[in-house]
């Protein structure tokens, strides 16, 4: 019942961390590290780790426990 639940943080999971990765790459990297302006790069930073760490802790206590 809750499989989906895990599923969807992990996910979700993924996406910030690959999010707050992106963000945290510096400029001279090329066109990847380009895509969030200067303006947001701290902002998206902050935002993406809490966001990660959120969605970790959701995904840890909504998993199934293989001795049931």
């Amino acid at each position: 019942m809750n499989n989906y639940k895990t599923t969807l943080s992990g996910i979700g999971a993924a996406l910030t961390y690959a999010l707050t990765a992106i963000a945290a790459l510096p400029y001279q990297l090329g066109d990847v590290a380009t895509i969030i302006p200067p303006a947001w790069k701290a902002r998206v930073v902050v935002a993406g780790i809490i966001a990660t760490v959120i969605l970790k802790t959701i995904n840890a206590s909504v998993q199934k426990d293989a001795t049931k």
